[in-house]
């Protein structure tokens, strides 16, 4: 009987998915990670007051369906708790916080827009509604504006909208460059949440990555295993970590970005897969945590997140503050505040101590709020050199040939492969399972 033992590189949940998937069809799977622990960009901090989420936080009940349906099979559904507060975000500029409402005719009716901001939001939502067919969650670049940055909808919109309004929404919520996001990616999420990103929004008690920990028991996961090459051979394939050799597998799904492909020893992929590692590009992001003392009075808003002005020069992007979303949880005496840097001034960082980011981050944070050194009793930086993959129009225009590529023994799977979120995250997983099954026998 051929080997169906199948390795899984990459326990985010990404790849626990695609595990997931694997397991359902009677494969033998082995996960490997490189890292102490699971998750990947969806892991939850331990050690504060209350759990920090590193990458998702949030999920909208109407564009997480894959993710839900895997939440509801571990019994995770009694866990979700909805995100309170009439106004829950707000965006910050001009030296103050404008809120945001949760749905568009709150959005557009707030003091958030500008009447000329609005009309500009009434066309691109025309816009999306009249190409409605050509919107596909899985499939961005059959967009209309896949050719497009985010920045480059200037050609379509107001300049004035695109930098102070869809600027702020690729930074301030995607961490993302608007000079090198796509812009398809932008207008298939606004489509994914059904108009109303601030709507059906919920968050797990425990934190997020209590998802890739339940799949992770399940499965169990050899952690602390950097892979640094996959060599083939006439009976599959084998996986090298230093001087350890695993396998043979009949077939390896690798569930890393692309930048930490790149610094791997691996078969080569053919074109068009080859062209479309190449052309994938992320941003790349510093983010600190500030937990405060009992009693402690910072001057941020009552708001559980805010994104920042893109055309405000503050170095921020967004700050979420996780005692306001884990309001009902016991033990919880002090703010605890979550906050990330602009891609540009993160990639400047990413080398330096924790000190030095910290106090930068202190030093834009006090341009925009009071008190926020006082009381301030814990800290920690986080690196992330791959944070949110960009699926800019240099990718959109090889997707096509990708996606059509023959099935093989040696799969991809992350969220660059799909969209940028847990949903694509969990989606690529799948796809990755159903077609390294379909691609084993190239190897035998």
């Amino acid at each position: 009987m051929p080997s169906r033992r199948i390795a899984v590189v990459g326990a985010g949940i990404a790849g626990l998915a695609a595990a997931e998937y694997l397991r359902d069809a009677s494969a033998d799977v082995e996960i490997f990670e490189a890292s102490d622990a699971v998750g990947g960009r969806m892991k939850t901090l331990t050690g504060f007051q209350v759990p920090v989420d590193v990458g998702a936080k949030v999920l909208n009940l109407n564009a997480h369906t894959e993710l839900l349906r895997l939440l509801g099979r571990h019994g995770l559904l009694p866990r979700l708790r909805p995100l309170g507060g009439e106004y829950p975000f707000a965006v910050w500029h001009g030296g103050a916080s404008t809120m945001v409402g949760r749905t568009p005719p709150a959005v557009l009716s707030g003091p958030l827009l500008s009447w000329r901001d609005r009309w500009a939001m009434l066309r691109l939502a025309s816009d999306i509604l009249t190409h409605l067919g050509r919107y596909d969650v899985d499939h961005p670049e059959r967009a209309p504006v896949a050719r497009y940055t985010v920045d480059e909808l200037r050609k379509r919109y107001p300049a004035s909208f695109v930098t102070e309004v869809l600027h702020t929404v690729a930074t301030g919520i995607y961490s993302m460059p608007p000079t090198h996001a796509g812009a398809a990616m932008l207008f298939n999420q606004f489509l994914a949440a059904r108009g109303a990103p601030g709507a059906n929004m919920f968050y797990l008690a425990g934190g997020m990555g209590s998802v890739a920990e339940v799949l992770a028991e399940r499965f169990g996961v050899t952690t602390g295993t950097p892979i640094d090459a996959v060599e083939r051979s006439r009976v599959g394939y084998n996986l090298m970590s230093g001087s350890a050799r695993f396998g043979p597998f009949a077939g390896v799904v690798l569930a890393l970005p692309a930048p930490h492909l790149a610094r791997m020893d691996l078969p080569a992929f053919a074109d068009p897969v080859d062209s479309y590692v190449r052309a994938a590009a992320f941003s790349q992001q510093a983010q600190v945590v500030l937990q405060y003392a009992e009693g402690a009075r910072p001057g941020y808003p009552d708001v559980y997140g805010v994104a920042f002005r893109a055309d405000m020069l503050t170095g921020l992007a967004w700050l979420s503050q996780e005692d306001i979303k884990h309001h009902g949880m016991t033990g919880v005496t002090g703010p605890c505040v979550h906050l990330g840097l602009t891609p540009d001034l993160s990639g400047e960082l990413l080398a330096a101590d924790d000190e030095t980011i910290i106090e930068i981050a202190l030093t834009r944070l006090r341009r925009c709020f009071s008190a926020v050194d006082d009381g301030i009793v814990g800290t920690r930086v986080l690196r992330l050199d791959a944070a949110m993959p960009l699926l800019g129009p240099q990718l959109m225009a090889v997707r096509t040939q990708f996606l059509a590529a023959a099935p093989s023994g040696l799969e991809l799977a992350g969220d660059w492969l799909n969209s940028p979120s847990t949903e694509g995250a969990v989606r690529s997983g799948r796809r990755a399972a159903v077609r390294v099954l379909a691609g084993m026998g190239a190897v035998r």
